[in-house]
């Protein structure tokens, strides 16, 4: 995405707006505020809805410059151009498309199945040592009388164990996602 937004000028505007206001018409007067200037298919849109009367709009720098310049007369109460590379959530980034297929089949046919492998085998491992332990401080704690120290141990263990789950959990929880995303690039 950083060397699709290094092709054209581009980058994102944070505007608030009255609710009478017309994002969508805004733009379309950017977009032909651009096109007089003899630029070719120039981008302009609406990026993300923040709140009822905020918008995210991106696309071409000429085009937020015109929002930003003609702020009164389009009724915005306030613009603030986003520190960002490029116009992201535009058409601007649709060469990084590609790119991203490719990562996301190399990840699918490399990464998905060996990870979640050894994530369950990690597990396993991890199940398996915490049960010797368990047994082992049960045999000591049973010719020791039950001694405190042992008891904490054990539970020290117990929630150990449940922070690992927890983060494997997270991780399968990451690729599970990774996978809705590559569907929609694939």
């Amino acid at each position: 995405m950083q060397k699709a937004s290094e092709l054209v000028p581009s980058g994102m505007l944070s505007v608030i707006g009255r609710p009478q206001d017309q994002y969508n018409y805004a733009c379309l007067q950017a977009k032909e505020h651009c096109k007089s200037l003899g630029m070719e298919n120039p981008v302009c849109s609406v990026a993300n809805y923040l709140f009822p009367d905020g918008r995210v709009i991106a696309g071409h720098q000429q085009a937020l410059d015109f929002l930003q310049e003609n702020s009164r007369r389009l009724k915005f109460m306030r613009t603030k151009t986003l520190p960002v590379s490029g116009a992201f959530h535009t058409e601007l980034m649709a060469s990084a498309t590609e790119p991203l297929r490719e990562v996301l089949r190399q990840v699918e046919s490399e990464g998905k199945s060996s990870l979640h492998h050894e994530l369950k085998l990690k597990r396993r491992i991890q199940r398996e040592n915490s049960q010797r332990e368990r047994s082992g401080s049960t045999r000591s704690s049973c010719s020791s009388r039950g001694s405190q120290s042992d008891d904490l141990t054990i539970h020290e263990t117990e929630k150990t164990e449940k922070e690992k789950d927890k983060q494997d959990l997270e991780i399968e929880n990451i690729i599970k996602v990774s996978e809705g995303y590559k569907n929609l690039f694939l």
